[in-house]
């Protein structure tokens, strides 16, 4: 093949994605998610909040896990059969609703115990279905109407190369207003031409498979560092940018905590999508400062706050930012002046801390180094730490700064008692403090 040739094959390749696509080689299919504010990502799942603040999630199944949730014995071809049988009844002006598909229970979905299943809160509402073409695939689509509480949702199957991929969409942006006055078919007409517009740029592609054990991994794009995860984690990560500043944060957790936490989220702080989760975040970030959040919510929601601190086996919080604060470079003009007196205001900041104990939290043991020069500064504390008593944590807390104005955080948790997933000094070299 001649150069030219090679090059043009590349540039196909290129123009044939979305501008902002994401890829999943693995799972063989890529959609188009606009840089999303938030993420989320599991082996099985990539869930992002679009512009509008829609709700969107893509969930892999391969052939043996539907079978098994189903009973169905699954394949692609078996998948189109059930579009044709809808089909055939849409011609005949018949209900779709006329022949049960077991192959279609949602429920099923959401109850599989391996794996992370993200939907709208459909409740009891009974969703119609219809049929559809996304990109030249085959799509069944379970439709939720909105009403005076909940939001329009959908649910659409589509399969290829022996895999279900379940394509859920929320609809955040719901006018209440309307919803009472006789504008409600505008709204969800709306609703599903917003969900069009990411459904219709879903495309599949044949699975890749690579031989190495799976692995789940994040990358920040401030820090321009990779994580490495345990493939059973789930990472969520918000990027956010001001005329001020900007940031990325990911916190990551094992998939048994991420659905104890899904649960309480639910069901006591009553949070149903992702936009009320970021709404609820932005409110509790407004204090001064992330331990006077973390205090409030634990004053608040001292219930809620146990049951959360139970799920939590092993935590990783990482966060950086740049900031256009040109103070910030004052620090590392003078550095030996600046260690003189950053490790007593430090030694100060824990000690009191310990000193202010309570039911909530306590800070039981700690040891700490604070380093400064003229090109950066770092801070590392390893600390024990109870929060509502019956939860002890080791903890491991690292703050890296740059006269450049840009703060790395890194933030690991984990409870005594369980056995460490992470491998920590793989992850911090790749963090790169």
């Amino acid at each position: 093949m001649t150069k030219s040739a090679v090059l043009a094959l590349a540039l196909f390749t290129l123009a044939s994605l979305p501008a902002y696509a994401y890829v999943d080689n693995r799972a063989g299919y890529s959609i188009d998610d606009r840089k999303p504010q938030i993420i989320i990502r599991s082996s099985n799942l990539y869930a992002f909040i679009d512009e509008d603040k829609n709700n969107i999630a893509v969930h892999t199944f391969s052939a043996a896990e539907v079978e098994a949730l189903t009973g169905v014995k699954f394949s692609t071809a078996v998948f189109l059969e059930e579009y044709e049988k809808l089909a055939l009844l849409q011609r005949s002006q018949l209900s779709l609703k006329t022949l049960p598909i077991p192959l279609l229970d949602l429920a099923k979905y959401q109850n599989d115990g391996q794996k992370l299943f993200l939907s709208a809160n459909v409740g009891e509402r009974e969703a119609d279905i219809r049929i559809d073409k996304f990109n030249k695939l085959k799509a069944i689509t379970l439709s939720y109407p909105a009403d005076k509480e909940r939001s329009t949702a959908y649910a659409s199957f589509v399969s290829d190369n022996d895999l279900l991929y379940i394509i859920t969409f929320s609809d955040n942006g719901m006018d209440s207003d309307k919803l009472k006055s006789e504008q409600a078919e505008d709204v969800n007409k709306d609703a599903w031409q917003q969900f069009l517009r990411s459904a219709k740029t879903f495309k599949t592609r044949k699975p890749k498979t690579i031989q190495t054990a799976m692995e789940l991994q994040y990358y920040d794009s401030i820090s321009k560092n990779t994580v490495k995860l345990p493939s059973d984690w789930v990472y969520v990560q918000a990027n956010f940018k001001d005329k001020y500043n900007q940031g990325c944060l990911t916190a990551s957790v094992p998939l048994d905590s991420m659905r104890g936490l899904v649960k309480i989220i639910q069901s006591d702080l009553e949070m149903n999508s992702a936009a009320e989760i970021k709404s609820g975040t932005d409110a509790i970030l407004d204090d001064d400062s992330v331990f006077l959040a973390v205090d409030g919510i634990l004053q608040r929601r001292r219930q809620v706050g146990q049951k959360i601190a139970s799920e939590l086996d092993e935590v990783l919080f990482t966060a950086s930012l740049k900031i256009k604060e040109h103070e910030w470079k004052d620090l590392f003009i003078n550095p030996e002046s600046t260690q003189f007196v950053l490790t007593p205001m430090l030694e100060h900041s824990l000690q009191r801390l310990k000193y202010f104990n309570n039911d909530n939290f306590a800070l039981n043991d700690y040891v700490y180094s604070a380093d400064i020069n003229d090109s950066d500064l770092s801070i590392k504390i390893n600390s024990n730490i109870s929060l509502y008593k019956d939860n002890d944590f080791d903890t491991l807390t690292q703050i890296y700064c740059t006269p450049k104005n840009q703060i790395n955080l890194l933030l690991y948790m984990q409870k005594d008692t369980v056995n460490q997933q992470l491998d920590m000094m793989e992850v911090q070299k790749n963090w790169q403090f």
